[in-house]
């Protein structure tokens, strides 16, 4: 059909990742989608769960066991770029509440930040808590009213979905790996795939970013975080009930990626 022609997309949350890599840019969004993220920890606290739950590790803080309420409340006033079809809120509000009872009743949330600050690293302290933001460059094909992050559109970081498992869990995803791809598990040299750990992965795992957004120029484009979130989703047993969408292969070029591609972002703070 050509680069123009349209294609129907069934898009499910099974097994999945999905992040906002394109937002809204103007003010407005950008400031709800700050208030989201602090209003999430204060929902948090109010749970019974305060910031002091939130423990330390290399990739930001985690907190294990969240209840389920506040990541929907979260998702809901998270202002949605609506060219981001897989992170569209009501669609994925509606597949949590499917299952919010039974495989998506706690989870697990991250908030990213890089283990040392330097002397660019923007540092913010609004969710009570010390966040080095990682660093973004915003992707060329970003205009005034859209912020693409990256030229591929990934948040995200490299290993982010080991966050929360142990390391038995971690350990057996790799193996798996290693034996499906006729690889030596004892080497240094393997480039792990994130989608490997969606395999031992039993809660599922919420990533708040606060970023520090570059242009092209290499100028910061805001002297406030800007928000973006990731959700790795387990499989479901759940008869799932996918959502069609039309689109032109152009969009699906430009805004579907394989899971692989997620390893091109790396941050040498968080190794």
């Amino acid at each position: 059909m050509g680069s123009s022609g349209k294609v129907v997309v069934r898009i499910g949350l099974s097994n999945s990742f999905v992040e906002t890599a394109l937002l809204k840019r103007d003010d407005n969004s950008l400031t709800k989608n700050r208030l989201a993220a602090r209003r999430f920890v204060e929902n948090l606290a109010e749970s019974g769960r305060s910031s002091s739950s939130f423990k330390a590790n290399k990739r930001g803080w985690l907190f294990k066991n969240a209840p389920v309420d506040p990541i929907k409340k979260f998702i809901s006033e998270f202002v949605n770029h609506p060219g981001s079809m897989l992170t569209d809120n009501g669609p994925v509000i509606k597949y949590i509440e499917d299952r919010q009872n039974i495989e998506l009743h706690k989870w697990d949330v991250l908030l990213t930040s890089t283990l040392q600050a330097k002397v660019d690293t923007l540092i913010d302290e609004s969710l009570g808590l010390k966040i080095n933001c990682r660093a973004r460059t915003s992707g060329q094909k970003s205009d005034k009213d859209t912020l693409r992050i990256t030229n591929k559109q990934r948040v995200a970081s490299r290993g982010d979905e080991q966050v929360g498992l142990s390391q038995k869990e971690i350990d057996n995803a790799e193996l798996g790996y290693c034996q499906n791809e006729g690889k030596d598990v004892s080497s240094k040299k393997i480039n792990y795939p994130d989608w490997i750990y969606r395999t031992e992965r039993k809660n599922p795992l919420l990533i708040i970013h606060l970023l520090k957004l570059i242009d092209n120029s290499g100028a910061c484009i805001s002297d406030k975080p800007v928000v973006a979130w990731s959700i790795s989703f387990p499989r479901t047993e759940v008869k799932e009930t996918r959502v069609e969408f039309i689109v032109t292969k152009t969009w699906m070029r430009e805004n579907f990626f394989n899971d692989n591609d997620i390893d091109e972002i790396e941050d040498n703070d968080d190794e």
